[in-house]
């Protein structure tokens, strides 16, 4: 389409002809074939967009910004040259004022002139164009531009624009701020790209601490600018695996984050909320988030919270970050999830599967070195084992294998998608489970029955309408992701470790014990799988050697 119809470049001026490039640019090899292209100097294809985009920058700060997010978006490669490209842009255009600066004509029938004087088109004045230096002059329908040929980066111009939104009683605020929204998002792919080989150029930390300046701005504004702030916070956790004590100084302090203002409490009364102060996060997912049914900021705090769980072991960003944070998340988010109305339904799933990495990530430490670690990870069991995040959990688990093969059947792409992403939400959910059962004893003495125990083991049948252990035995035959079914024996395995005490400490009978899984998978199966002693035959499933 543009090698056809786009030799006036007005293609790129059509509404949503960037965002369309932007989306396609995303995928590597069409990154590779636009650079190849662009590196041969060939105006063909989608780098006839990109020159448009060019050449109304920074008048038209959106075009450039949108294709560079989808570049950075599709790889190292692209990302390097990206940069490159961005470090040096040939063109500064904007309307013509004659009253700004003089330009002499070099002959009539050219749009070829010479700047007067000396001339500063940024209010930061970091951006000179010499007297003498050659411009173009071009009449066009919407009145007479002037592109400037002295080269500057597209990084000076995004730091003079966050200057200008932290500057007061400045008109079309607005503007200013959908171009700060849109440079840092270009930002926030880029540095997800570098921070990864801790290769960060000292030219684009300017640009991150004025993100950070205008979150810390923005967020305090009577109506805050939430698609803003969102994409301020997801710079914040792009950086966070390189320079996680830098963010932790920068935000600790700001009253965006929740917090705990009484130390030395108990796992017992972190994980009930005691002292618990959820922030600016609380307050916008109340009055902003819930009412539209947009999670954004949400997310973005969830993502934070997930890499600081990752990488912090020093005792004050656990003390200060994730322990608050932890309890935030299963005292006013993860028991909510399910029942909170949603803009669109998959955005449930995405929150789920993020509520589920942070307490992946906080139970799995194998080693755990210090009392603020230790401490972390007893709040996390005790709320998972003794609260009413126990119930969330095991719906997650229970929502049987026929259910979840239909979702899979019904979705077009078996591999990618949100189908495969919901079953590796489910997978993490078991392991979260296994993991707060094995850790029951960091909160609870090992013949002591917790909530979740009895939620699990359920023997009035009518009341159990989780089924936990007949839907988690359903996995078995899973037939999209063989590690479901591995996770499945292991996960039947710990329950049968678990049964043994929880059935000596209710005093129940063969006959009760026998009712309790007498309907599920094993009985439809041969008499090789009939259950007359659950634990054993649990543990045959697993090992078909061992004999009870």
């Amino acid at each position: 389409m543009c090698d056809k119809f786009d030799g006036d470049g007005t293609i790129g001026h059509q509404n949503g002809a960037m965002k369309l490039a932007a989306h396609l640019l995303q995928t590597p090899d069409i990154a590779g074939q636009f650079w190849n292209l662009h590196m041969k100097e060939e105006n063909c294809g989608i780098v006839s967009l990109w020159n448009t985009a060019l050449e109304f920058f920074p008048f038209n700060f959106t075009s450039l910004s949108v294709m560079a997010a989808g570049l950075a978006k599709a790889g190292k490669c692209s990302v390097q040259n990206l940069l490159e490209e961005l470090k040096n842009l040939p063109v500064y255009s904007e309307f013509y004022n004659p009253n700004l600066v003089p330009v002499t004509k070099l002959s009539m029938n050219s749009d070829d002139v010479l700047v007067g004087r000396d001339y500063y088109p940024l209010s930061s004045l970091t951006y000179k164009v010499e007297a003498g230096s050659r411009a173009a002059l071009i009449d066009r329908k919407d009145g007479t531009w002037i592109h400037y040929r002295t080269p500057y980066s597209y990084w000076t111009i995004f730091n003079d624009v966050i200057e200008r939104a932290l500057g007061h009683h400045q008109s079309n605020l607005s503007g200013i701020l959908q171009k700060v929204y849109e440079g840092t998002i270009v930002l926030n792919e880029v540095m997800k790209v570098l921070v990864k080989d801790k290769e960060v150029p000292k030219y684009l930390m300017g640009p991150c601490e004025g993100v950070f300046a205008t979150l810390i701005r923005y967020m305090r504004a009577e109506s805050p600018p939430l698609p803003l702030l969102v994409s301020c916070l997801n710079v914040s956790s792009a950086l966070v695996p390189l320079f996680h004590k830098e963010i932790h100084l920068r935000l600790i302090n700001t009253g965006l984050l929740p917090r705990l203002v009484r130390a030395q409490l108990s796992p017992a009364e972190y994980a009930n909320g005691i002292s618990l102060e959820p922030g600016a996060a609380g307050s916008y997912l109340v009055t902003l988030e819930q009412p539209t049914g947009i999670y954004n900021f949400l997310a973005a705090y969830i993502d934070l919270l997930c890499g600081f769980c990752q990488v912090s072991q020093d005792d004050r960003l656990l003390l200060d970050i994730v322990l608050p944070g932890l309890v935030f998340l299963l005292r006013e988010v993860f028991p909510n999830v399910c029942g909170w109305r949603y803009a669109a339904y998959p955005d449930r799933r995405k929150l789920l599967q993020r509520c589920i990495n942070v307490l992946f990530n906080t139970l799995q430490h194998p080693k755990v070195s210090t009392e603020s670690e230790l401490l972390v990870q007893k709040t996390c069991v005790y709320a998972l084992l003794q609260t009413e995040n126990a119930l969330e959990l095991l719906k997650i688990v229970a929502v049987g294998n026929e259910q979840l093969e239909l979702m899979m059947y019904d979705e077009s792409n078996w591999i990618s998608g949100s189908g495969s992403e919901y079953l590796k939400t489910v997978q993490k959910a078991f392991s979260v489970l296994m993991l707060a059962l094995k850790l029951k004893t960091l909160v609870n003495n090992s013949n002591e029955i917790t909530p979740i125990e009895h939620l699990i083991f359920a023997q009035n049948k009518q009341k159990d309408a989780l089924k936990v252990v007949p839907r988690v035995t359903s996995y078995i035959n899973h037939a999209f992701n063989k590690n479901l079914s591995i996770l499945c024996c292991r996960l039947l395995t710990r329950f049968a470790t678990g049964a043994e005490a929880y059935w000596a400490a209710s005093c129940a009978t063969h006959g009760r014990v026998t009712a309790i899984f007498g309907n599920n998978e094993h009985e439809r199966r041969n008499d090789l799988y009939k259950i007359t002693s659950t634990p054993f035959s649990i543990k045959r499933l697993c090992d078909p050697s061992s004999k009870p």
